[in-house]
């Protein structure tokens, strides 16, 4: 289980790809690649004033460490 604490209830594009590595990997615990585009697109859906942040409490970070599909 992990969680992220942030200071300033802020996302910049940077955390917010750092909390996809952690999000965003296969059964076996290995990463998902996201091309930085598409990084970069799923980011400008949270920073609603497209000033390169948006706030925590718009992006929900759950894990699910016995999940399967």
């Amino acid at each position: 289980q992990f969680f992220f604490v942030f200071s300033d209830d802020r996302l910049s594009l940077a955390e917010f790809t750092l909390i996809c590595r952690a999000l965003f990997r296969n059964n076996k615990g290995h990463i998902y690649l996201i091309p930085p585009s598409n990084l970069e697109e799923m980011f400008a859906v949270f920073d609603k004033n497209q000033d390169g942040e948006c706030f925590t409490h718009v992006v929900a970070i759950t894990n699910y460490p016995n999940y399967t599909n």
